[in-house]
């Protein structure tokens, strides 16, 4: 459906084998000239290839073929979960297919020069690059996040312009992606599919990325001086995890309600020791700040225990 819509809106450029029963059923997301006129000349591969993506058994079919780094490989599709019983249908549906899949494996081989790929597909770079841009905002995204929910006892406290902003930055960042996409690989079968990338990936990294680099920038720039803020303990709870080889996490929870303006339930990470030391009528200590960006943020500084009775 969407390698059909842009190519109806001229965006995606594929190349076409004048095969009436090929190019209907098959997109090819290659930009290998060598490859594509290798194929075109090949009449016996493009029904081999006609043949495998018309092949269907119960609900299964063949949702793509991939050829990179020397490898050939089918990805299957299938609406059906059910265990060992579906994946023995698939493995039979999987060997129907590979008498023609080594047919095809056989014509690569035979068309496929000493040359190095690179050579010949001009838009492999540019989508490489922007791809790796995509990808390294979303992994940032994600780490500088961790890092902040783990590490840092300061938080924002006006979150909701703080995410206008990212969006808007974030925006911004995609949209030059996508604009530098567009004039780089203009003519390119693999257009689309990068624009896509970047719309579900780009778009994550970039709002997140912008996010943990304004909220930084908000905390570490303000030098201003801080006001005391003290909240009345109301409650506290551990929340537990489970991590990777069966292992739990614990993170110690202190409940307070909320700032001026919002009074829902806040809660604030404290070590296990201050944890137990919390008790009923304990107040918790913040320092508030105004931020650099005009933000306001607040950093948790300890807990102090109700003065004692005089009566």
């Amino acid at each position: 459906m969407w390698d059909r819509f842009f190519k109806w809106a001229g965006l995606t450029v594929e190349h076409q084998f004048g095969h009436a029963g090929f190019d209907p059923l098959v997109y090819v997301a290659s930009d290998d000239r060598h490859l594509l006129s290798g194929f075109t000349e090949d009449k016996d591969v493009l029904h081999a290839v006609q043949h495998i993506f018309a092949a269907q058994y119960e609900d299964r079919w063949l949702k793509k073929i991939a050829c990179a780094h020397g490898r050939l490989w089918m990805v299957i599709g299938t609406s059906d979960w059910d265990g060992k019983s579906s994946q023995e249908r698939t493995r039979e549906f999987a060997a129907r297919l590979l008498p023609l899949l080594q047919r095809i494996s056989r014509a690569l081989d035979a068309c496929m020069p000493d040359s190095a790929a690179s050579s010949r597909d001009r838009y492999l770079v540019p989508s490489v690059v922007i791809l790796a841009l995509s990808s390294g905002l979303a992994v940032n995204g994600v780490a500088s996040w961790t890092r902040t929910f783990l590490a840092s006892p300061a938080f924002i406290l006006d979150t909701e312009a703080m995410k206008l902003c990212a969006w808007t930055v974030g925006a911004c960042i995609v949209g030059a992606l996508m604009l530098s996409t567009l004039i780089l690989l203009r003519g390119s079968s693999r257009l689309h599919l990068v624009l896509m990338e970047l719309a579900l990936v780009g778009t994550f990294g970039a709002v997140t990325t912008s996010a943990i680099v304004l909220r930084d920038a908000n905390i570490e720039f303000d030098h201003a001086s801080p006001i005391r803020v003290e909240k009345r303990l109301i409650g506290k709870t551990i929340k537990e995890r489970k991590r990777l080889f069966q292992a739990t996490s614990s993170t110690y929870l202190l409940v307070y309600r909320g700032w001026r303006g919002d009074m829902s339930e806040r809660s604030v990470a404290v070590s296990a020791s201050t944890f137990e030391k919390a008790a009923a009528g304990d107040t918790l200590q913040f320092e508030q700040h105004a931020g650099y960006l005009g933000w306001r943020w607040a950093e948790f500084k300890g807990l102090k225990a109700p003065a004692p009775s005089t009566t």
